[in-house]
């Protein structure tokens, strides 16, 4: 283990980390220390995921996504970081908090890089060569509450909404359909949500705010995912191209994500007929035997 992934562990929490050019750290190196990245192998990772991640390249879906490694566009160079401007609105809406450069061991890594690193975004905040970190002061929230939402089901509008300047992905969230039942959504700045558990199998979080609004959170909508809020049923909307969102009325609610895919049930269900219909065959052949 490097010094330098033993430091995002220290800080990292369930924010998300990058590396730019050559400090790219191999495919899925993070899931195996359990930091939390936007890239990774995976033969069967969600489509959506894929093609978002693909606009990253130029704010448009590529027609061909790769079929096992979905990633952000890689940057390399001194101004490529600073010039893509779809790469770095998709870091900052997928909570990619920290990004990991490494330099040259003959350069000083004390002093940031602000030729590749804009020191209006990003902010060196440990160094031990040949590595930096930077924080990125723009990243979203993994899990936030927001006020408003518009709605999209063309999924190339949906693409230039969010890589629309003028569009404040964090006061609004694009989904594919209206809520129901219909709720009216206002801005509460002392909103706020606790995550009280965070696996990869089940999300508990602690909302509280004094009017209605909108939870989001950048992990993959996917209909093996269920939800319910103060342990009533709830229902996830799919959210900005390839997310969540959940509908939070006004005061304390808990909130509890749970991965409980229905093949999972039918092959259960398979599994306990196979069963019993073997057992009846033992249990026929042992009367004809007699």
């Amino acid at each position: 283990k490097t010094e330098v992934l033993a430091e995002l562990k220290r800080i990292q929490g369930i924010d998300r980390s990058w590396g730019y050019g050559s400090g790219y750290v191999t495919t899925n190196l993070q899931t195996y220390e359990k930091l939390f990245s936007v890239d990774g192998y995976n033969a069967l990772y969600i489509r959506r995921y894929g093609e978002i991640l693909s606009s990253s390249k130029d704010g448009k879906i590529a027609n061909l996504i790769p079929r096992s490694d979905p990633m952000i566009v890689p940057g390399y160079g001194g101004n490529d970081l600073r010039e893509n401007k779809y790469r770095q609105r998709l870091l900052n809406l997928l909570g990619v908090k920290y990004i990991l450069n490494k330099v040259d061991p003959q350069v000083s890594t004390a002093k940031a890089d602000s030729q590749t690193f804009d020191n209006s975004i990003y902010k060196l905040i440990w160094q031990k060569t040949p590595w930096q970190i930077y924080e990125n002061t723009q990243v979203l929230p993994r899990i936030f509450l927001a006020s408003s939402y518009a709605v999209e089901n063309d999924k190339d509008k949906i693409v230039r909404k969010i890589f629309d300047d003028k569009f404040n992905l964090r006061e609004k969230i694009i989904l594919e359909e209206n809520l129901f039942p219909k709720i009216t959504l206002v801005k509460d700045d002392a909103a706020k949500v606790e995550i009280k558990k965070y696996t990869p199998n089940e999300i508990v979080l602690q909302t509280v705010a004094s009017t209605n609004m909108l939870l989001f959170l950048s992990d993959n909508y996917y209909t093996g995912w269920k939800v319910s809020v103060d342990g009533e049923t709830g229902k996830i909307y799919r959210a900005d191209y390839s997310f969540r969102a959940v509908p939070i009325l006004k005061g304390n609610h808990s909130v509890r994500f749970s991965y409980n895919p229905d093949s999972f049930k039918l092959g259960l269900w398979i599994s306990a007929i196979s069963l019993l219909g073997i057992l009846v065959l033992i249990i026929l052949k042992k009367k004809n035997v007699k």
